[in-house]
């Protein structure tokens, strides 16, 4: 091997250390990431327009950055919830779940998740949503029927 890949090579490795090194330096707001509210099913960002809390039989509060994650706890959960509360996204209000018109739709509301279900609190909403993104109303994914309760 001549002199030159020697370096070069010797160069990149450098980088690369160098790269990962420099993702872990303390920085000015990792605390406030590190304090965020997150799922409780799995760790993404709260955003308020997409927020879901269900109340556990035992009072104790759990939140969730879509109805995806929340449907699947609850799923995974038979029994343990005492109230289901979800985001209007048109008015960003907190209703109960039982109220909401849901909504399948092209919009991906939480990336991190692939979540294209949508709550709303009438059904003008749902609907214009709906026609908008080439969605369809859907039946509530927290009732009996849709978890197989």
């Amino acid at each position: 091997m001549n002199r030159k890949k020697i370096i070069w090579g010797a160069a990149l490795l450098a980088a690369v250390i160098g790269i990962a090194l420099w993702g872990s330096l303390p920085r000015m707001g990792n605390q406030d990431r590190v304090n965020a509210d997150r799922c409780d099913f799995d760790g993404t960002l709260l955003r308020t327009p997409y927020r879901v809390e269900i109340v556990r039989t035992d009072r104790q509060k759990k939140k969730f950055c879509s109805l995806y994650c929340a449907a699947q706890w609850h799923r995974l959960n038979p029994g343990a919830t005492a109230e289901i509360l979800v985001a209007d996204e048109t008015s960003g209000k907190t209703i109960d779940s039982r109220q909401a018109v849901y909504v399948r739709s092209r919009v991906i509301s939480v990336p991190e998740v692939k979540n294209d279900l949508h709550a709303f609190a009438g059904m003008e909403e749902a609907q214009v949503h709906a026609r908008q993104y080439q969605g369809r109303i859907v039946p509530n994914p927290f009732s009996m029927k849709s978890t197989g309760e």
